[in-house]
């Protein structure tokens, strides 16, 4: 595969705590914008909104259309749509996208998931762009069912290591890069803790777009377990209204390379 070649993946991470997955897409564009040839609406293909019922199939026809054309597949706003695991693989003609203006839902029984890690896939594609302002919903809530008891005690041990983030759009999104060791599910403060997660040799490269917040990059590490091996190469992420952003930065050791927006003050 080419170096220009995109792997996207939108997985569904089952955690012991369990997960509530909801991917929000923004895009003040409008399918009606677009030639009538260059668009594949799911509806066409045999999917039925609102109703529950399982429409995996219809996506796959429409995806197998828009592909072949280079056309844009959308998904109608105000409408929602009910998949089992699927995987939208390409190579595809030019100008393939995915237009997501109303909800796409996972499918209520766990049992189709044979890989727990996977609902959709996108895989194979150049230049493939996903927006619409529409919404994935992993519906988590069937997932905590199967999830451990809630532990009130704060802190922990263990660690989280050797993780990339690499060749990503942001557009609006609320703290687009973060690390909270200080997590509080409390109205009052919390104490200091004495032991949390080790956070090590975590990657962002090549990030830019817009943050929603003030705060565009957020690292809140644990006095007593700091993190370590942060390396940032070529991250720029500016305001949505235009207004600057900031880092902040507290017990981390970082490094980076090329361009860094906003970078951390000490």
């Amino acid at each position: 595969m080419s170096p220009q070649s995109v792997v996207l993946s939108l997985l569904i991470i089952f955690f012991s705590f369990g997960l509530c997955l909801g991917f929000y897409i923004e895009d003040k564009h409008n399918e009606k914008k677009y030639s009538s040839k260059r668009i594949v609406n799911v509806n066409d293909y045999g999917a039925i909104p609102n109703d529950g019922s399982d429409n995996t199939e219809a996506f796959e026809k429409a995806w197998d259309e828009a592909c072949s054309r280079g056309a844009r597949l959308v998904v109608p706003r105000g409408s929602v749509y009910h998949l089992k695991p699927i995987k939208f693989s390409g190579p595809c003609k030019p100008h393939t996208a995915f237009r997501v203006y109303g909800t796409i839902k996972a499918w209520h029984d766990i049992s189709v998931y044979k890989d727990r890690g996977l609902w959709i896939m996108f895989d194979n594609l150049n230049h493939f762009v996903v927006n619409g302002g529409g919404v994935f919903n992993g519906d988590g809530r069937k997932w905590w069912k199967n999830s451990c008891k809630v532990n009130k005690t704060l802190g922990g041990s263990g660690y989280a290591k050797n993780i990339k983030f690499m060749n990503i759009a942001m557009r609006n999104v609320t703290n687009p890069i973060i690390i909270n060791q200080s997590y509080c599910d409390r109205k009052e403060p919390c104490p200091e803790q004495s032991t949390a997660v080790k956070v090590s040799k975590v990657v962002y490269r090549n990030i830019t777009g817009t943050s929603a917040s003030k705060v565009a990059i957020k690292f809140e590490c644990s006095k007593e377990v700091p993190c370590e091996g942060i390396y940032l190469e070529d991250v720029t992420l500016t305001s949505e209204n235009r207004n600057d952003t900031i880092a902040t930065c507290n017990n981390v050791e970082y490094s980076k390379r090329g361009e860094l927006h906003p970078e951390c003050s000490s």
